[in-house]
């Protein structure tokens, strides 16, 4: 079987028990035409491998792992659950949507897929960057906070 069919097969259990419109949903937010996305889930219309990253990326996934995902699947492996329980682990709606206001998306989403492979590695890894995160925003704060103070002389 091709790579498409596993990938179609993933997408379809992802969105099995999601609620109505979540498939538009996943189209815009991972930069997909909304068309073009149905009539790939359809079998009509072929999907570019980069097309379907985008939206590995903006579901929090490792594309490796959502292809096999499909393929288990679709050739009658043993998965666990379906959907929401299914072996792919996806970030959240809501951190999805937190993803999606940084200004360089590409950047937040390849710290967020980093951080994921740390976590597997090293668990308590992940304390020690949270740490380092906020040291860096203090300092950040209180440069901001220098620039801001008023001149001497009351003009700014």
């Amino acid at each position: 079987m091709k790579t498409a069919e596993y990938f179609r097969k993933a997408i379809w259990d992802y969105l099995e028990n999601k609620e109505r419109g979540a498939q538009s949903r996943l189209a815009v937010n991972s930069g997909v035409e909304i068309k073009h996305l149905n009539d790939f889930l359809a079998g009509r219309r072929a999907m570019k491998e980069l097309l379907r990253l985008q939206i590995t990326n903006y579901l929090g996934v490792d594309y490796l792992d959502f292809l096999q995902h499909g393929k288990k699947m679709l050739c009658g492996e043993d998965h666990v659950g379906n959907g929401e329980n299914s072996a792919i682990i996806s970030l959240s709606d809501n951190h999805a949507d937190i993803t999606k206001k940084f200004q360089n998306q590409d950047i937040a989403i390849e710290i967020n897929t980093d951080l994921v492979e740390i976590e597997k590695i090293d668990p308590y890894e992940l304390e020690e960057i949270r740490d380092n995160i906020k040291s860096k925003l203090k300092k950040l704060e209180k440069r901001t906070t220098i620039k801001k103070r008023p001149a001497a002389n009351g003009e700014e």
